[in-house]
């Protein structure tokens, strides 16, 4: 189980005056096969504030979400903030290593999944840093263990930040940098596993609406 906390903080810009509606959503878990007997929804002991706020649902997606609507024309320099708590169930995610038996030279064959492949363009604008440690884990480690090891040194020297302004590509600026949200993580290991040689594809998720978009980015 898992306790969440998301807290959404917004200053209306300095200088602007037109703003006459501010709308914030909270993203709920959808239901899971291992979510709680007749649950709504893949959370539980959902908290929000301000009361203001409402748990609404998307019918074609099954999906619910927490929704702040404020109107009236907003005082430039005015903040917002809305946050809401709520207890995750999630099942074991840990990776059984004993049960892979994947070699480095198992790579030496062209993968029959053309989804998953080690990109030439990726390979072409591997960062020499990134490289570095690909070679040092590829000579230490089989397969398996390498990735594993890779995604921690992600997660170990790469601050996660959603407001960074330059793009996912920029792989220059996020090693600099050393932060970034999904996208970013997912080029780090794009370039890490690329340069040990290992295929590497890239999942997209994303909820539509009618003024706003929800995505994730997740390597595999």
């Amino acid at each position: 189980m898992y306790e969440i906390e998301i807290t959404t903080t917004l200053v209306i810009p300095v200088g602007n005056d037109k703003i006459d509606q501010v709308k914030v959503f909270h993203a709920l878990p959808t239901l899971r096969a291992w979510s709680p007997a007749k649950a709504l929804r893949g959370a539980t002991k959902v908290t929000f504030s301000p009361a203001t706020g409402k748990e609404l649902s998307e019918k074609p997606a099954e999906s619910r979400h927490l929704l702040w609507v404020i109107d009236g024309v907003q005082k430039p320099g005015a903040k917002h903030t809305c946050r809401s708590t709520m207890t995750v169930a999630s099942p074991d995610r840990t990776l059984n290593l004993k049960a892979v038996s994947t070699a480095w030279k198992d790579y030496d064959v062209p993968s029959a999944d053309k989804a998953a492949v080690v990109d030439p363009a990726v390979v072409k604008t591997l960062h020499p840093e990134l490289a570095k440690v690909a070679a040092k884990l590829k000579a230490e480690l089989p397969p398996a263990r390498a990735v594993q090891a890779m995604c921690k040194y992600i997660v170990d020297n790469y601050k996660y930040d959603a407001s960074v302004i330059f793009k996912t590509s920029d792989i220059q600026s996020i090693v600099l940098a050393k932060r970034g949200h999904c996208g970013h993580q997912a080029t780090l290991l794009r370039q890490l596993t690329a340069a040990a040689g290992v295929p590497n594809r890239t999942v997209y998720g994303i909820t539509p609406g009618p003024t706003h978009l929800n995505h994730h980015i997740s390597p595999q």
